[in-house]
């Protein structure tokens, strides 16, 4: 019994101590991912496309020479997202702007949906909780150990 407890310990703490490794706090306010390696900016541009084709992501535009990639509009549950990506040596920033798909009306009054910075923010489920979650699985595609937040 008392093996039992001792191994349940040393397996608790051991699994604590990996996800404390692997999974760094995003702060709230968060509106940029900036993905940090040793690539050249070819590489970072090769390396961007290649995971936006691969992962169903179309791209809207593409400019090797200013190093950016703007994708087209996609759509998640209830809220239509694009990001703008901009690449260059050793380094890769990821943006993004969503659009609710819905709009409010109030008699003959109708609200039309406005895009808005992705931003870690917001309750769970939320247009902006959800579109940044979905830019957060895009950028831990690109391979680096080294990711900030701004």
């Amino acid at each position: 019994m008392r093996t039992k407890i001792i191994l349940f310990i040393i397996s608790f703490i051991t699994f604590n101590l990996t996800n404390a490794q692997n999974n760094i706090a995003v702060p709230k306010g968060a509106k940029e991912i900036i993905i940090k390696n040793e690539l050249t900016k070819i590489e970072n541009g090769e390396q961007l496309v290649n995971t936006l084709l691969e992962n169903s992501y179309e791209i809207a535009d593409y400019n090797k020479e200013l190093g950016t990639v703007k994708t087209s509009l996609k759509t998640h549950k209830s809220a239509s997202y694009y990001f703008y990506i901009r690449y260059s040596d050793n380094q890769i920033v990821l943006k993004g702007m969503f659009k609710p798909n819905y709009s409010i009306s109030i008699g003959s009054v109708q609200t039309e949906p406005t895009f808005y910075d992705i931003e870690n923010r917001g309750m769970k489920n939320s247009e902006m909780k959800e579109t940044f979650n979905r830019m957060l699985e895009f950028s831990n595609k690109l391979k680096s150990e080294n990711v900030d937040y701004k």
